[in-house]
């Protein structure tokens, strides 16, 4: 995992959370998906941020960040979809369907900024106990 990748991972974050606030269906569902987008880029942006945690990227949290690299190009093809103006038939046939879909990814989107939340402070604890050893000498 290096710097660039981690940059694109933002970057399609930040995309996502835009365009969740321009669609025409599944508005709360799209909302939702921006929310939780919004905190993800928070936590990149304090790895991105964190010299010493992004260098020394450890076993647990580069996993983590790849886990998101995979999932938020499909959340945006979704929110993609949500922007499309349809006619009122089509919107009936599709929203519930494409609603369950955003559901689903709104969870996969939550559950993977959890376990890079968890790696992220598990790696700040293991660096503890070695930076209070450095400052005592």
């Amino acid at each position: 995992m290096d710097i660039g990748t981690l940059r694109h991972i933002i970057a399609a974050a930040q995309a996502i959370k835009e365009a969740a606030e321009n669609v025409e269906q599944n508005q709360k569902d799209c909302e939702e998906m921006g929310v939780y987008v919004a905190l993800l880029t928070t936590q990149l942006e304090r790895l991105e941020n964190n010299g010493p945690l992004m260098m020394d990227m450890d076993p647990a949290v580069s996993p983590a960040v790849a886990a998101l690299d995979e999932i938020l190009p499909e959340a945006q093809e979704l929110v993609k979809e949500c922007q499309v103006k349809r006619n009122i038939i089509h919107l009936l046939c599709t929203a519930g369907t494409l609603s369950k879909k955003l559901r689903r990814m709104n969870k996969r989107i939550v559950d993977r900024t959890m376990f890079l939340m968890c790696a992220m402070i598990g790696r700040q604890e293991c660096q503890r106990p070695t930076q209070e050893v450095n400052q005592l000498t």
